[in-house]
């Protein structure tokens, strides 16, 4: 791939993944004023955005292992953390939603007893 082609599919990718963050706090900020659909239509916006960034992607990965080079292994590994890290935040963002939502389920729970 050509340095070009690199520093274009990488500015894709920012952009891309950039705008996707952007829309997210968007869907975020809706749900928390409870409009649930249209945080629904924005998370599938942010999606489509995320999508076109991984495409760019998985095409710099695709072209890196045909060549299998030292900077090839650099790019995988460094790709290899990025998923770590990123499967690692989203770990614990996924235990304090869970957390949350035991909270909320007990809250309700409590309401409906005192209802009864």
């Amino acid at each position: 791939m050509e340095n070009k082609d690199l520093l274009v599919s990488s500015m894709t990718m920012i952009s891309q993944s950039g705008d996707g963050r952007d829309i997210i706090q968007q869907a975020l900020d809706s749900a928390r004023n409870n409009e649930l659909e249209k945080a629904e239509t924005l998370l599938d916006e942010a999606f489509e955005k995320l999508k076109v960034a991984h495409r760019e992607q998985t095409k710099i990965l695709q072209n890196a292992m045909k060549q299998e080079n030292e900077e090839s292994a650099k790019l995988l590994f460094s790709h290899a953390q990025d998923t770590l890290m990123t499967i690692n935040s989203e770990y614990y963002l996924a235990k304090q939603i869970v957390a949350c939502m035991g909270d909320l389920y007990a809250r309700i729970e409590k309401l409906e007893e005192r209802n009864k």
